[in-house]
């Protein structure tokens, strides 16, 4: 966010400046609206973001669980051995 941050005040000096042309300052706020639109998807994917960190945190738990009980590693090998489609006879 820091160099974001750098760079928007940047741009708004060439947008203030009376030395830019039309065309430096159409493009200064026109990468604005970029960073800005940006920074929100950022800010509002945030929740998201962190549920799937913690769902990812949590197969991984489990998965350490499952590694670490002979009994349940076992459950697990024979599952990807023989999975549920494999019984389905007709």
């Amino acid at each position: 966010m820091v160099g974001s941050n750098e760079i928007t005040r940047k741009l708004w000096q060439i947008v203030q400046n009376e030395n830019s042309t039309i065309k430096e300052k159409t493009n200064a706020l026109s990468t604005l609206m970029q960073s800005y639109n940006s920074r929100l998807q950022t800010l509002t994917a945030a929740p998201e973001s962190y549920m799937n960190i913690k769902k990812s945190l949590s197969e991984i738990e489990m998965q350490r669980l499952v590694d670490s009980e002979p009994f349940l590693k076992a459950q697990d090998q024979q599952r990807k051995l023989f999975p549920k489609s494999y019984f389905n006879f007709k």
